[in-house]
C-alpha cells in the first residue's frame, strides 16, 4: 500500500485523449508533473530546498496558482472544498499532482488533490478543472471505498470544459493511489455510449535537483505544451467539422 507519508516526487509519462464519436480524433504527448505532499511545501520552497524561489530557477511554486484564496493555507482550502462536496473532512495528508510555474508560465487543465485518511489510506480525490479559453474553475470529488486504494465515480457533467463537448454527459473516473506508477482513466458517456476518454500513465522519479534538471531538459516547455496542445487540437476539431457548443452562460444570456 502507498501511504500519504511517501515523499513528494516527480512523475514522467504520457497523456492520451481519444474521441469515439463521428470525428474520431485522438492525440497524446509526453510530459512531466509534480506530486507534492502539501506538508512538504514549506521545506521544499525554503532556502536550500529544491523549489527555493531563486531568480535563476525556471520552476516556481506559487500558492495563488491553486485552489481557493491565496491567503488561506492550501491544505485548509482543499479540506474545506472536499468537505463541502462529500460531507466529510479529510484528516490525513494531501498530495497534489500538478504542473508548477515554468519560465513564468503555468496552465493546469486539471489539478488532482489525493486526500488521505489518518491511517494513510486513500480517502478520495479532489479534481479541480480549469476550462479553456474562459479560465473558470470547478471541483469534483471522487470517493474511495474504505479499505481500497482505488477511487471511482460516476457523475453528471456539471461544468463546461471544451467547446467541442456538450453538457449532457456523464463522467466515469478512476484513480489509483500514486505509487511507483500513477494512472488515471476518465470517460465521458452520452446516451450510455462512451464518446470520449482520457488516460494518464506516469512513472515516479525522486524530487531532487538532478532529476528536475533531467526532466526539464527533456520537456523544457511542458507547461506551454499543454496550452498549445489544447488550442492546436481545437483547431483540428474545427477543421474536421466537430460540433461547436456555446458556453451555457452565453446561451442563458441570449435567451
Amino acid at each position: 500500500m502507498t501511504t500519504a507519508a511517501s515523499a513528494s516526487c516527480l512523475y514522467e509519462g504520457r497523456v492520451h485523449h481519444q474521441r469515439h464519436d463521428r470525428v474520431g480524433h485522438g492525440f497524446g504527448y509526453g510530459f512531466f508533473a509534480f506530486c507534492l505532499d502539501l506538508d512538504d511545501i514549506a521545506a521544499l520552497t525554503q532556502s536550500g530546498g529544491v523549489l527555493a524561489p531563486k531568480w535563476w530557477k525556471p520552476i516556481r511554486y506559487r500558492r495563488a496558482d491553486y485552489l481557493g484564496d491565496a491567503k488561506v493555507d492550501l491544505r485548509d482550502a482543499v479540506r474545506d472544498e472536499a468537505q463541502r462536496l462529500c460531507g466529510e473532512r479529510p484528516r490525513g495528508a494531501i498530495r497534489m499532482w500538478t504542473n508548477l510555474r515554468t519560465f513564468g508560465y503555468v496552465f493546469n487543465p486539471v489539478t488532482f488533490y489525493y486526500c488521505y485518511r489518518e491511517d494513510g489510506r486513500l480517502h478520495g480525490v479532489l479534481a479541480q478543472i480549469t476550462n479553456t479559453p474562459w479560465g473558470e474553475r470547478h471541483c469534483y470529488w471522487t470517493p474511495c471505498d474504505a479499505g481500497s486504494e482505488t477511487a471511482t465515480a460516476s457523475m453528471e457533467k456539471r461544468f463546461h470544459v471544451s467547446p467541442f463537448q456538450p453538457m449532457g454527459q456523464r463522467y466515469e473516473w478512476r484513480f489509483e493511489s500514486p505509487g511507483e506508477q500513477l494512472t488515471v482513466h476518465m470517460q465521458n458517456r452520452q446516451d450510455g455510449a462512451v464518446v470520449f476518454e482520457a488516460s494518464l500513465s506516469m512513472q515516479r522519479a525522486p524530487l531532487d535537483g538532478p532529476n528536475l534538471r533531467r526532466l526539464l531538459l527533456r520537456h523544457p516547455w511542458t507547461t506551454a505544451k499543454v496550452i498549445f496542445a489544447i488550442h492546436w487540437n481545437a483547431l483540428k476539431l474545427w477543421w474536421k467539422g466537430a460540433t461547436f457548443y456555446t458556453h451555457p452562460d452565453k446561451q442563458k444570456a441570449a435567451a
